[in-house]
């Protein structure tokens, strides 16, 4: 099936933009994570009604639906955008069939390019996972092997949340921190280091304005000198990548315009997603300049249905023809100016109402109403305020699930009042926007296209090879697989290959998701992951060479 769409792609030539072309040297890809189209016209207005940056490359759109759901969640919706193939809901970079799927990002490597990510959540978050990693979930049971994979799989340039999961992987006496500097990375926690970076190799992982080492704030709660824009690190990956003469490949995900799509909350959706847009600004003042540089933009899928309007500002069910509220609605009065008087995200005002729970609900429920008038621009009555004391005494809950819900009913409120509409809290199955801009002489993609065209098109305008060759990158092994001399068996330490003469030295041992192997007790590397999904490994060509030899 794989080989059938590709093939059906190439003949569609004229309309995929895949017909020959010039080859670009650098790649950007955007992903506006969780972007529904309604998302570009309200921060339009938010900004004055000034153009996006995105505005003057968008042409066409993308269809996100996975192999399994007319809905992706991010998991399948990156690895299409990554690897080009549509694969289950929670698989990272694997196909259905639970096999590993070469990326854009490993294809580049392989042509000796530097390759970067710049995320504003954790980075083995499910779109970051899904251009470094393979395995068939993307939970937080398995999210110690997304961590491995992406440490021993590692892009030159990260930058992202998680410090933390190195430090607690696996709760073992070691840290993946310490085998990320012992292979030669820096990994920097803090703004100065990170405005002071001029090569690759680094990792530099931030905290948010409260201090939590998960991932970054909503660029709205941003304290500048801590923290970096998602614009500042495009601007620093692109400094150092393209340092390399055979160019690079550059992944930038706006993370959470998705997080604050699912809690309902508009002013981190919108002031995310501008930050993104300051991002894509980033990216065409490169290429522009550069003349050799593709840049992309593609959501992965959209999110909680947003509009401009909601029932409030409908139709009346009984005189449909009279006069309606939204003929009177004033976007800037009614809906922009509300939003650009909120001071703090919906998550930062219910992390401080949290913090301060004892204080507001025993003497001073005045002051929650000033909070929340001051703060998210948030009048309610009193007996709306008795429903916060209940979402924050809710026996049970733990403090992030009442950090959520209460971000999701203060963003439900305002939205209520200020006539946007949302129609859920999780992801929506419509197709979303597409942006290309590409050097003269190299063909768009334009139209309405898959999004695992967007992936083939990369490659191909980029020359990155083959996306089909799979098989070839990651040739699987198991317990009872047999070379010439070698025959596999199972243990803690791994695969092991036992060698027909029965000499220790001549066993070769492959502990799982690594990019190296043992000969005897010789660690030697290889150039790429050796993925590893439950009892089936997956061995790359250089290994297979030495045990069919």
């Amino acid at each position: 099936m794989k080989n059938l769409l590709i093939s059906i792609l190439l003949v569609l030539i004229g309309t995929s933009g895949m017909g020959q072309s010039a080859k670009v040297k650098n790649v950007i890809l955007f992903i506006p994570d969780g972007t529904s189209v309604d998302v570009l016209s309200l921060a339009r207005w938010y900004n004055g009604n000034q153009p996006l940056a995105l505005d003057e490359i968008v042409c066409g759109l993308s269809k996100t639906y996975s192999a399994d759901s007319t809905i992706a969640d991010s998991a399948p919706g990156g690895t299409a955008l990554a690897t080009g193939s549509k694969s289950l809901s929670g698989y990272v970079g694997v196909s259905r069939d639970s096999l590993p799927q070469v990326s854009l990002f490993e294809l580049a490597r392989m042509q000796g390019k530097s390759t970067g990510i710049a995320v504003t959540c954790e980075f083995p978050h499910a779109t970051p996972a899904d251009f470094v990693c393979h395995y068939p979930a993307r939970s937080y049971s398995s999210s110690d092997i997304l961590i491995r994979q992406f440490v021993y799989n590692s892009p030159s340039v990260v930058f992202a949340g998680g410090g933390h999961y190195l430090s607690n992987y696996l709760k073992k006496p070691y840290s993946l921190k310490d085998t990320l500097q012992n292979r030669g990375f820096r990994i920097l926690t803090d703004r100065q280091s990170f405005d002071a970076i001029t090569s690759e190799n680094v990792w530099a992982l931030f905290n948010d304005w409260a201090g939590n080492s998960r991932y970054l704030s909503h660029d709205a709660d941003r304290n500048p000198a801590q923290e970096p824009s998602l614009a500042e690190m495009t601007r620093k990956a692109i400094e150092i990548l393209s340092k390399n003469p055979k160019g690079f490949f550059l992944m930038v995900e706006g993370s959470q315009v998705d997080w604050a799509a699912h809690a309902n909350e508009p002013f981190a959706l919108i002031t995310d997603f501008l930050a993104f847009d300051q991002a894509v600004a980033e990216g065409l003042k490169f290429a522009k300049a550069d003349g050799q540089t593709l840049v992309v933009v593609c959501p992965d899928h959209g999110n909680g249905g947003i509009s401009m309007g909601n029932l409030q500002s409908g139709y009346s069910p009984v005189t449909p023809y009279e006069k309606t509220e939204y003929d009177n609605l004033n976007i800037h009065t009614k809906i922009v100016e509300p939003l650009r008087a909120i001071q703090w995200s919906g998550r930062k005002t219910a992390q401080r109402i949290l913090a301060d729970s004892a204080a507001f609900f025993t003497t001073h429920t005045a002051l929650l109403a000033d909070t929340l008038a001051l703060r998210y621009n948030l009048t309610l009555p009193a007996d709306s305020l008795l429903t916060i004391g209940k979402i924050v005494r809710m026996p049970g809950w733990s403090a992030d699930k009442k950090r959520d819900n209460l971000e999701n009913w203060l963003g439900t409120r305002f939205s209520e009042q200020h006539f946007i509409g949302w129609t859920t809290t999780g992801h929506t199955g419509e197709d979303v926007v597409l942006g290309v801009y590409a050097p003269n002489g190299v063909t768009r993609l334009t139209g309405i296209v898959q999004n695992t065209d967007v992936a083939r098109y990369i490659s191909h305008t980029a020359g990155f090879g083959d996306l089909d060759s799979d098989e070839n990158l990651y040739v699987p092994a198991g317990a009872g697989t047999q070379y010439p001399h070698y025959k596999a068996r199972l243990t803690d330490q791994g695969l092991v290959f036992d060698h027909q003469s029965g000499k220790p030295e001549r066993c070769i041992t492959v502990p799982g998701n690594t990019d190296y192997y043992l000969l005897g007790q010789k660690k030697i590397s290889v150039k790429s992951l050796i993925v590893t999904i439950i009892d089936r490994y997956f061995l790359p060509p250089e290994l297979v060479k030495i045990l069919a030899q």
